[in-house]
C-alpha cells in the first residue's frame, strides 16, 4: 500500500529537480552573461608614495561570445567612462572562436570601440592565448592603429605631474613566452611597479616589489560551485589564484572574471566584471 505513495513523492520530486534543473540552466544562460558588476578594490602600501591611482581593469571581452555584442561594449566602455579612471588597463582575449551561440568578430571592430575609453594616464593592452591562437599581430596592429600600446615582455614609464610610476606588461603563459626580466630590464630597483597580464600564472615570478599584479584568463572559473568544487582554471593556474584578491609571499593580485564566455556560453556565481582597483599609501582610505 505504501507503494504508489512512494511513486508519487518520487514522481513530485522529480518534477521539482527538473523545474529547479530548467530555472538554473535559463539564469546561466541567459541571466547572469547578460550581467554586469563592478568589484572595487583598495590595496594600500606605504611603497607607494603619490596621490591615490584608481586602474579600470577589463579582461577577456570575446566579443561575439553571446550577449557581448559590439553594442554592449559600447555601453560597457559608456560605464567605465563614468568612472573617470586614472589609468585603463586590457586583459587580453578580445575575440571568441567556436563558441556555442557566437559569432565571429574582427580585432578592429572590437578595438574601434574601446579607443573611446577615456582616462587621464591612457589605455594599454597585452594579448590572451585567444588573440594569438586567431593573429595576434594583426591584433597587435589594431591597436597600434588606434594608438593602444601593447605591451609584451615591455614596460612603460608613467607619467605623473610630480611623480611617475613603471607599468610592465607580460606575455601570455599558454601562446607566447613570459619573460619577467626583461619586462623589467628597463626599470631601476627602487622604482615603482605595476604589473598586468592575461594569465594570473606569472604571478609565481613576480618580483616583490611590484606594487600589485593584475590578470584576468581564468573568468574566475566562469561557473563558480564553491564550496562544493574548486573553480577550475585554463592552463597552469592554480585555482587558488583563479578571481578576485590574492595575497601570497609578500605579493598582491587582483584577477577578474572578465566579460565574455568560451568554451560553453554560461557563467554562474561569477557574473561579467569590471575591476575597479584604487592603489594608496593611506590606511584609512
Amino acid at each position: 500500500k505504501s507503494t504508489p505513495t512512494l511513486r508519487r513523492r518520487l514522481g513530485k520530486a522529480i518534477v521539482y529537480l527538473t523545474g529547479i534543473g530548467c530555472l538554473l540552466l535559463i539564469y546561466m544562460v541567459f541571466i547572469e552573461p547578460n550581467r554586469l558588476v563592478i568589484s572595487r578594490y583598495v590595496i594600500q602600501d606605504e611603497r607607494w608614495q603619490q596621490k591615490p591611482l584608481k586602474i579600470v581593469m577589463l579582461s577577456d571581452i570575446h566579443t561575439g561570445s553571446p550577449f557581448m555584442t559590439l553594442e554592449r561594449l559600447e555601453t560597457i566602455v559608456q560605464r567605465i567612462n563614468y568612472e573617470e579612471a586614472d589609468i585603463i588597463l586590457l586583459g587580453g582575449d578580445y575575440v571568441i572562436s567556436g563558441v556555442i551561440g557566437g559569432t565571429h568578430v574582427d580585432f578592429e571592430e572590437t578595438v574601434a570601440r574601446l579607443s573611446k575609453l577615456k582616462s587621464k594616464l591612457g589605455t594599454y593592452a597585452v594579448l590572451g592565448n585567444h588573440d594569438w591562437w586567431e593573429n595576434g599581430n594583426r591584433a597587435t596592429l589594431a591597436f597600434k592603429n588606434f594608438k593602444i600600446p601593447v605591451l609584451e615582455n615591455s614596460s612603460r614609464k608613467i607619467t605623473r605631474r610630480d611623480s611617475h610610476f613603471w607599468l610592465a606588461g607580460i606575455a601570455d603563459d599558454s601562446s607566447r613566452k613570459p619573460d619577467i626580466n626583461l619586462a623589467y630590464q628597463k626599470i631601476g630597483a627602487d622604482e615603482t611597479v605595476i604589473q598586468f597580464s592575461h594569465d594570473p600564472y606569472v604571478f609565481k615570478q613576480t618580483p616583490k616589489r611590484t606594487i600589485i599584479s593584475l590578470a584576468g584568463h581564468t573568468h574566475g572559473g566562469q561557473v563558480n560551485l564553491l564550496p562544493l568544487l574548486p573553480n577550475q582554471t585554463a592552463g597552469r593556474t592554480p585555482p587558488r589564484w583563479s578571481y578576485g584578491f590574492i595575497e601570497e609571499d609578500g605579493k598582491k593580485m587582483v584577477v577578474t572574471s572578465g566579460l565574455g564566455t568560451s568554451i560553453l556560453p554560461i557563467r554562474f556565481n561569477r557574473p561579467p566584471e569590471i575591476a575597479v582597483v584604487i592603489i594608496t599609501g593611506q590606511k584609512d582610505l
